[in-house]
Protein backbone atom coordinates (compact mmCIF):
# COMPACT_ATOMS: atom_id res chain seq x y z
CA UNK A 1 0.00 0.00 0.00
CA UNK A 2 1.17 3.85 -0.76
CA UNK A 3 0.38 7.27 0.21
CA UNK A 4 -0.30 9.82 -1.52
CA UNK A 5 0.91 13.75 -0.75
CA UNK A 6 0.06 16.96 -2.48
CA UNK A 7 1.92 20.25 -1.66
CA UNK A 8 -0.61 22.65 -2.97
CA UNK A 9 1.80 25.19 -1.50
CA UNK A 10 0.94 28.52 -3.93
CA UNK A 11 -2.29 30.12 -4.96
CA UNK A 12 -3.35 33.03 -6.86
CA UNK A 13 -6.83 34.38 -8.45
CA UNK A 14 -6.25 34.74 -12.12
CA UNK A 15 -7.17 38.62 -12.25
CA UNK A 16 -3.56 39.50 -11.98
CA UNK A 17 -2.45 37.13 -14.90
CA UNK A 18 -4.72 38.79 -17.79
CA UNK A 19 -2.88 40.69 -20.60
CA UNK A 20 -3.87 44.30 -20.29
CA UNK A 21 -5.45 46.69 -23.55
CA UNK A 22 -2.96 48.29 -24.99
CA UNK A 23 -3.43 51.89 -27.43
CA UNK A 24 -3.52 50.46 -31.11
CA UNK A 25 -5.28 47.11 -30.14
CA UNK A 26 -2.63 44.73 -28.55
CA UNK A 27 -2.45 43.48 -25.41
CA UNK A 28 0.75 43.32 -22.66
CA UNK A 29 1.73 39.83 -21.65
CA UNK A 30 0.22 37.48 -19.47
CA UNK A 31 1.61 38.43 -15.96
CA UNK A 32 1.85 34.91 -14.37
CA UNK A 33 2.59 35.22 -10.46
CA UNK A 34 6.21 34.46 -8.58
CA UNK A 35 6.57 30.18 -8.57
CA UNK A 36 4.26 29.35 -11.57
CA UNK A 37 6.99 27.30 -13.46
CA UNK A 38 8.58 24.06 -13.71
CA UNK A 39 6.11 20.24 -13.56
CA UNK A 40 3.62 20.38 -11.00
CA UNK A 41 -0.23 19.60 -10.55
CA UNK A 42 -2.61 22.70 -10.25
CA UNK A 43 -6.22 23.29 -9.40
CA UNK A 44 -8.47 25.92 -10.52
CA UNK A 45 -11.81 26.69 -8.94
CA UNK A 46 -14.37 29.52 -10.34
CA UNK A 47 -16.24 30.58 -7.64
CA UNK A 48 -19.40 32.03 -9.64
CA UNK A 49 -20.02 29.07 -11.31
CA UNK A 50 -18.62 26.28 -8.93
CA UNK A 51 -16.68 24.20 -11.68
CA UNK A 52 -13.16 22.76 -10.46
CA UNK A 53 -10.69 21.39 -12.92
CA UNK A 54 -7.90 19.30 -11.64
CA UNK A 55 -4.24 19.10 -14.08
CA UNK A 56 -0.55 18.57 -14.17
CA UNK A 57 2.02 19.56 -16.43
CA UNK A 58 5.62 19.84 -17.15
CA UNK A 59 6.04 23.46 -17.65
CA UNK A 60 3.14 25.34 -15.30
CA UNK A 61 4.52 29.04 -17.10
CA UNK A 62 3.78 27.37 -20.80
CA UNK A 63 0.42 26.30 -19.49
CA UNK A 64 -0.80 29.25 -18.52
CA UNK A 65 1.07 31.50 -20.15
CA UNK A 66 -0.67 30.69 -23.51
CA UNK A 67 -4.55 30.35 -22.02
CA UNK A 68 -3.92 33.36 -20.11
CA UNK A 69 -2.40 35.41 -23.26
CA UNK A 70 -5.88 34.93 -24.82
CA UNK A 71 -8.43 36.46 -21.91
CA UNK A 72 -8.55 39.53 -22.80
CA UNK A 73 -9.14 39.09 -26.23
CA UNK A 74 -12.20 36.74 -24.86
CA UNK A 75 -14.18 39.34 -23.19
CA UNK A 76 -13.17 38.04 -19.53
CA UNK A 77 -13.33 41.19 -17.27
CA UNK A 78 -11.54 41.54 -14.08
CA UNK A 79 -14.11 40.76 -11.73
CA UNK A 80 -14.92 37.56 -13.33
CA UNK A 81 -11.20 36.51 -13.21
CA UNK A 82 -11.16 37.75 -9.55
CA UNK A 83 -13.07 34.87 -8.66
CA UNK A 84 -11.23 31.87 -10.81
CA UNK A 85 -8.74 30.76 -7.95
CA UNK A 86 -5.66 28.52 -8.77
CA UNK A 87 -3.46 26.18 -6.28
CA UNK A 88 -0.29 24.86 -7.68
CA UNK A 89 2.38 22.87 -6.18
CA UNK A 90 3.89 18.87 -6.21
CA UNK A 91 3.05 15.45 -5.77
CA UNK A 92 4.76 12.61 -3.75
CA UNK A 93 4.17 8.84 -2.30
CA UNK A 94 5.85 6.47 -0.12
CA UNK A 95 5.26 3.69 1.14
CA UNK A 96 2.10 3.70 4.11
CA UNK A 97 3.64 3.92 7.79
CA UNK A 98 7.55 4.71 6.24
CA UNK A 99 8.92 6.92 8.04
CA UNK A 100 10.46 10.15 6.60
CA UNK A 101 9.54 12.46 3.94
CA UNK A 102 7.83 11.47 0.56
CA UNK A 103 9.31 11.32 -2.54
CA UNK A 104 8.27 14.17 -4.44
CA UNK A 105 7.67 13.64 -8.12
CA UNK A 106 10.05 15.50 -10.18
CA UNK A 107 8.57 15.39 -13.56
CA UNK A 108 4.56 15.14 -14.37
CA UNK A 109 4.60 13.89 -18.11
CA UNK A 110 1.67 11.76 -17.81
CA UNK A 111 -1.40 10.93 -15.93
CA UNK A 112 -0.97 9.96 -11.94
CA UNK A 113 -1.07 6.34 -11.87
CA UNK A 114 -1.45 4.70 -8.41
CA UNK A 115 -1.43 0.57 -7.98
CA UNK A 116 -1.52 -1.35 -5.20
CA UNK A 117 2.50 -2.08 -4.05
Amino acid sequence: MGDIYFDLHSSDDLAGMAPQPMPGGGFTNAALPPGLHGGGLYIIYNHLTNNRYIGISVDLANRFGGRMSVITELGFDHHTMSNILIWWGRAGVKNTNAFGNPNWLANYNGPLLAREL
